[in-house]
């Protein structure tokens, strides 16, 4: 009986396993799946370029229906990558026997060209012969793209903050990132000498309660705050008062503040001298053209200029005493909303309102009033400003009539006019877009432009898009209309932005012009064969054609761009090249001009310039043109010697990444095959016969070697979905000292069998409850990972968990141990994918991984972070991280 006990049971323990073997197999069919489904291209190829193996990603990048549709093309074709590139790249897989993130641009079936990120290992055979080549291939085209256009607005948005007369901050948690010339000039600092500084350093100490205010104000309200004053400290130690106004911006997820300021130390010397002389005032006040009101808080006259007797025609006394409620224009105005902007005004809050006036002899007119505070011999006061905009008014009505007028117009226009949101929407059209487009007013309007007006093929050719519109261009573009009884009318569309932010397109029936064109190039193309020729010829050179004398003066030049030029042909045509080149490079250019003509032989030679605060590079040929000529052709190098020195860089960081891969590759090796040793060793043991208590002992082996397994597959499936991009921040709400203090209850298991290390909670911990919004998940993966490590390298001693505030916006968290410590050369390395550190005094389980996961999350939390350590002496991981860091 007891033997057939031991039977159920022994077979229920193989069940057990059994399971935990499906699981296994379940965990490598996740990592089929991602092969399958991710965004990136892999590939198997041989040196030869045929295609052996591909996963369907990279056969959908690159437009084919099926690998054996791929197949049919060979990588040496030239049909999916330029000859030249695929030679390099053979050339350095054979050299190197890897490539790690190489650009690239490669072909799709239809010939459309895509920009890629590939890497690339050669697997050999145990001869040293490439096998073949196994790699990766990521679709950067839309990155590409998106960095041209960051890279135009980020110029023009420089160019636009330079010129303008006011100082320009950009400032995230006090740290200036950006201050442009005006800035740099007015706080006397050298070129970038704001960057990185404390904006707190230029600002006078006693106005520095008051920024803060102001700037938690902006943070909280995430809206601009009024426009103040403040007393800005130069480098050099100087006061300058300044008018200040800071709004808060959002970008990449990331709160900035802009502040805008001007210099106002001579505005303020004019107000006090205008204290010390009443006169000095009465006549400056008098000055000027417009009425002026010096009022008190509750609105009533204090003192007025001349420009204000003239306008409503009473003298000075009848002012004094009175208030806007006795120059109304009776029943016009809100008497309530004009005294309350005029307390607004008083407690520093500019207004701007309209009001209703009646003069002395009974005429009524419309005025515009500015309400601003301001000081009148040493007292505060509101300083009214108005101005007469009956006229305007009248304008503006005028504006509203031609507005009318020019619908009309538009209805009666021979062209067709549409105009439609930035959505593609249809807002408005003319009478004549009925007819062209064959519909009705009520079957146009609202609709959106792609709802069936145009051919499939035209809209094939030249996809609708909006973006060149949005940045200001007018788009011309030759489409076909679809009327609803299948006749089709060839148009051409000129859209454009409207300052109400939306477009307009005129259509021109074109079918009489086409058939026009189409006659004239079927006459001409015989008699034009050859100058197409040579026209297609010139246009496809890159480079700029210089013809010289040999006195060394640019008597013609030719470029099929003007986009190369640095300056207008009008500027250096018919000049020496000494009037236009640094003289250095002009000397060479003369020597080898004399060479050319003397010898018949061509010349070539190199050299680079300064242009816009860059250096540029360039390569120069010459050869003898016509008897006393010499024909120069020059081209931009620039991007070829930035690709030397970026694939410098690259083969080192290929080195360094191919040295971490096989560390990483021999110690998985090492990890994976002891906890199958073990499994199958104690597996085989079980078939003996043992005792009870021997059986249970060899199968908590094999639990704890299967659970070990599971550890380590588990880093690397997690990894891999870190390094395809598909790990997301989930925010949610945790009040902190109760999330610390669960963490240290979790992991106090770890330390039951280390009786000489003690898990401390720190009691230094703030003791004011702190609510955080952040992805909870993966902020409990950090702390743990490296609880966990800190428990393993630790013998005595003990392992401390705490926090504490850095900012109002930042806190710190860290674990501190007193454990074997980490060498200063390692302390970079370990967060490094696949490192470990090598110890006797410890046992080190794991896949390398771990450090770098942490590390990601911390980028994904928008946190970072650090290590401080001494051998022997202990360790202490920091993280720092925002409180409020949402999805």
């Amino acid at each position: 009986m007891s033997e057939n006990n031991e039977i159920k049971n022994l077979q229920r323990e193989i069940s057990e396993l059994k399971r935990q073997n499906n699981d296994l197999i379940s965990k490598l069919e996740s990592l089929n799946d991602i092969y399958i489904n991710t965004t990136i291209g892999l590939y198997r190829t041989s040196v030869e370029g045929n295609i052996i193996d591909v996963n369907p990603p990279l056969i959908k990048m690159l437009g084919f229906d099926s690998l054996t549709d791929l197949q049919k093309h060979n990588l040496n074709d030239n049909a999916l990558i330029k000859n030249k590139n695929r030679q390099d790249f053979i050339k350095t897989i054979s050299k190197q026997k890897v490539i790690i993130g190489k650009e690239a641009i490669w072909i799709k079936k239809n010939g459309e060209v895509i920009y890629v990120r590939e890497s690339a290992k050669a697997v050999e055979d145990e001869n040293g012969k490439i096998k073949y080549i196994d790699g990766t291939v990521e679709d950067i085209s839309a990155q590409k793209i998106k960095e041209n256009e960051l890279f135009e607005i980020e110029i023009k948005f420089k160019k636009l903050i330079d010129i303008l007369p006011n100082g320009v901050v950009i400032h995230k948690e006090n740290n200036i990132i950006f201050a442009n010339e005006y800035a740099q000039d007015l706080l006397q600092v050298s070129k970038n000498g704001l960057i990185k500084q404390n904006i707190f350093d230029y600002i006078h100490e006693d106005y520095h309660k008051k920024v803060k205010l102001r700037l938690q104000e902006s943070l909280k309200e995430f809206k601009q705050v009024n426009i103040t004053e403040h007393v800005f400290v130069t480098g050099q130690g100087n006061k300058i008062n300044t008018e200040v106004i800071t709004t808060p911006y959002r970008q990449d997820n990331e709160i900035y503040l802009l502040t805008v300021f001007s210099d106002i130390s001579e505005r303020k010397r004019t107000e006090k001298e205008l204290k010390l002389s009443e006169i000095t005032y009465r006549g400056m006040l008098n000055s000027i053209s417009e009425a002026i009101f010096i009022q008190d808080e509750e609105g009533n006259f204090i003192d007025i200029n001349k420009a204000a007797e003239n306008f409503f025609g009473y003298t000075f006394e009848f002012f004094v005493g009175k208030n806007p409620r006795h120059l109304e224009a009776s029943g016009k105005n809100d008497l309530d909303e004009i005294f309350n902007k005029i307390t607004l005004a008083y407690n520093g809050k500019p207004q701007i309102l309209e009001y209703w006036g009646k003069n002395s002899n009974g005429t009524e007119f419309l005025s515009e009033v500015s309400l601003v505070s301001g000081i009148y011999f040493d007292k505060k006061v509101v300083i009214a400003v108005l101005r007469d905009i009956t006229k305007r008014k009248e304008t503006e009505n005028l504006l509203i009539e031609s507005e009318q007028k020019y619908k009309s117009l538009i209805n009666f226009a021979v062209g067709g006019i549409l105009i439609g949101n930035l959505d593609g929407v249809i807002t408005e059209v003319n009478t004549y877009m009925y007819k062209l487009l064959g519909r009705k007013r009520n079957e146009i309007v609202g609709k959106h432009i792609s709802d069936g007006f145009f051919t499939k093929s035209s809209i094939g050719k030249k996809p609708l898009d909006f973006n060149k519109v949005k940045n200001g261009e007018i788009v011309i573009n030759q489409r076909e209309i679809l009327r609803p009884d299948g006749t089709i009318v060839p148009v051409e569309m000129h859209s454009k932005l409207l300052p109400n932010n939306t477009y307009q397109s005129i259509y021109h029936d074109i079918t009489d012009r086409l058939k026009i064109e189409n006659e004239i190039l079927l006459s001409k193309a015989n008699t034009e064969a050859l100058n197409d020729y040579k026209d297609a010829l010139l246009s496809a050179l890159p480079d700029l054609l210089f013809t010289f004398n040999k006195q060394g003066n640019i008597i013609d030049f030719y470029s099929n761009s003007d986009l190369q030029l640095i300056s207008e042909p009008k500027y250096f045509l018919n000049k020496n090249i000494k009037e236009i080149m640094p003289i250095d490079i002009a000397n060479i250019t003369l020597h080898h001009i004399k060479q050319v003509l003397s010898k018949k032989i061509m010349a070539n030679f190199q050299y680079n310039l300064e242009i816009n605060k860059k250096i540029e590079y360039f390569d120069a040929k010459m050869v003898c043109f016509q008897e006393n000529k010499v024909l120069a052709v020059i081209r931009n190098i620039t991007e070829r010697m930035t690709l030397i020195d970026e694939l410098k860089n690259a083969r080192a960081k290929a080195v360094e990444s191919d040295k971490l891969k096989s560390a990483f590759l021999s110690n998985l090796s090492h990890e994976i095959r002891t906890p199958m040793n073990g499994i199958l060793g104690f597996a085989e043991l079980l078939k003996d016969d043992i005792t009870k208590a021997e059986k249970l002992e060899y199968l908590e082996i094999i639990e704890n070697s299967c659970n070990q397994l599971l550890l380590i597959l588990d880093d690397i499936i997690e990894f891999s979905k870190i390094e395809a991009g598909l790990i997301r921040k989930n925010s949610y709400t945790l009040e902190i000292n109760s999330f610390i203090k669960d963490i240290y209850t979790q992991m106090m298991v770890l330390f039951q069998q280390k009786t000489e290390v003690k898990f401390i909670l720190s009691d230094s911990i703030p003791k004011k409850s702190i609510n955080s919004i952040t992805d909870t998940i993966k902020l409990k993966q950090i702390l743990s990972n490296l609880i966990s490590n800190a428990c393993k390298f630790t013998e005595k001693g003990f392992v401390e968990l705490g926090y504490y505030l850095i900012s109002d916006t930042h806190i710190m968290f860290y674990v501190k141990d007193t454990g074997i410590g980490i060498s200063l050369e390692n302390q970079e390395k370990i967060f490094n994918r696949f490192f470990q550190i090598d110890s006797q005094s410890t046992s080190s389980n794991g896949s390398g991984l771990g450090l770098s996961i942490c590390k990601a999350y911390a980028n994904i939390l928008n946190g970072e972070l650090s290590v401080k350590s001494e051998l022997n002496k202990g360790t202490c991981f920091y993280f720092e991280m925002p409180i409020i860091s949402y999805s």
